[in-house]
């Protein structure tokens, strides 16, 4: 019992017993680490088949809900490449079954660092390789959707998930976080299948290729097609996850590597456009201007009846000048007709008033204030295609004018009397 109780037996005991449990577990950790990395991509095959929709889509369950023949039946329509994010094409210098680019982002000379970026990612580093994943449709070739893998920092942690893009590589297809150390009924809501629930359908890239897709601060305004409902409580966590999708969407994230995807895509359907995402976008927007174009050849069909309206302009310019030639018939008769009256006046004011010999000048003055709007109507004449002009002739007839001259030219009574009574 006294050696029991020595300090050199505790020890002992205590060193067995760590040397015992440590070996334990290390034969623990070899043995199942196989099983551990099976578990660890049967996770990922989850994740990516729930951004793509596949198991709601197949089964109307969550991959989590599925088994493990029902998700590999499912991941077979499923492929992998790994992508060189600077220059958007296929890396085939890795091994795409040993690369592993969370453990790239540690290495210097595997990741880079990310300065001055327009999106704030909350990261210093990137990897320099990622992995992507197309999705395509049993015994098909085409591509229907691409599987993007994107993380970046919320309130406490980092927030790994996937984003999933439709063929026209501009529609979510879905989204959906698989690790993250959020608040739990705040942040971390991203795992909310109501939530993600509203991200399919929502466009990532605006009208310019600018990436959009966000995370609104409160409800999200009806009709926006990038935004969806904020997280309550949650404003970081919810800027965190606005950042991380427009980080990965731009040409300092997969935004090159998109652009090829757009090619290829367009080889497979043999067609020379296809809806672009990003820059290509506003590519495919100049390469529209001939489109709208189109409208513009058919403005000269509205300008068809134009040249008419010159035609209506002579016909009425006709109608002008006949218009015109009456007053003239008119105006003759009228000169005529003062004429003849010019001499039974000069009777009447030599027979009435003799004595007063002064006052013939003011009868000879008549035909003068006749003259004049003789000389106006000339002009009249001439601007025959004034329509307005004539009828201002028409209204100065001689016969109103006689007592407008009898009464300045004689102020007395004899003199308008006689005058009068002649007309």
């Amino acid at each position: 019992m006294q050696q029991r109780d020595s300090v050199f037996y505790t020890v002992g005991v205590a060193a067995v017993l760590c040397v015992v449990c440590s070996l334990a577990v290390s034969f623990a950790a070899v043995q199942l680490r196989p099983l551990q990395e099976e578990n660890k991509k049967l996770d990922r095959q989850r994740n990516i088949l729930d951004a793509a929709g596949l198991s709601m889509g197949e089964f109307g369950r969550p991959a989590s809900e599925l088994t493990r023949d029902q998700i590999t039946d499912l991941y077979s329509r499923v492929s992998e490449k790994l992508v060189n994010l600077d220059t958007g094409n296929y890396n085939t210098d890795l091994d795409i079954e040993e690369y592993d680019p969370r453990e790239a982002v540690d290495k210097d000379d595997e990741s880079i660092k990310i300065e001055n970026p327009k999106y704030d990612l909350g990261e210093q580093r990137r990897e320099k390789v990622a992995r992507v994943y197309f999705v395509r449709k049993p015994g098909e070739n085409k591509i229907r959707q691409v599987v993007l893998p994107v993380y970046g920092k919320g309130l406490w942690s980092t927030l790994y998930g996937y984003l999933a893009l439709k063929s026209d590589l501009q529609t979510i297809q879905g989204l959906t976080f698989y690790e993250h150390g959020e608040t739990p009924g705040l942040g971390g809501e991203v795992d909310n299948p109501s939530w993600k629930a509203q991200w399919p359908g929502q466009k990532l890239f605006d009208e310019n290729g600018e990436p959009m897709a966000e995370v609104y601060k409160g409800p999200a305004p009806d009709g926006n097609p990038y935004a969806v409902d904020g997280l309550s409580g949650a404003t970081i966590t919810s800027r965190g996850v606005t950042n991380l999708i427009r980080y990965w969407a731009s040409d300092e994230g997969y935004g090159h590597f998109l652009e090829q995807l757009e090619k290829e895509i367009a080889a497979q359907e043999g067609e020379t456009e296809t809806p672009v995402a990003k820059k290509t976008v506003a590519k495919k927007t100049e390469a529209k201007k001939p489109v709208a174009a189109k409208p513009e050849a058919t403005k000269p069909e509205p300008k068809k009846p134009e040249p008419k309206k010159p035609e209506a302009k002579k016909e009425e310019a006709k109608k002008e000048v006949v218009e015109v030639e009456s007053p003239k018939a008119e105006e003759a008769k009228a000169e005529k007709a003062e004429m003849k009256a010019e001499p039974k006046q000069e009777e009447a004011a030599a027979e009435e008033a003799k004595p007063k010999a002064d006052e013939k000048p003011a009868a000879e003055e008549k035909p003068k204030a006749e003259e004049k709007p003789a000389a106006e109507e000339k002009p009249a004449v001439e601007d025959t295609p004034k329509a307005e002009e004539a009828p201002k002739a028409e209204d100065k007839p001689a016969a109103e004018e006689k007592p407008e001259v009898s009464e300045e030219s004689s102020p007395e009574p004899s003199d308008g009397e006689p005058k009068q009574g002649d007309e």
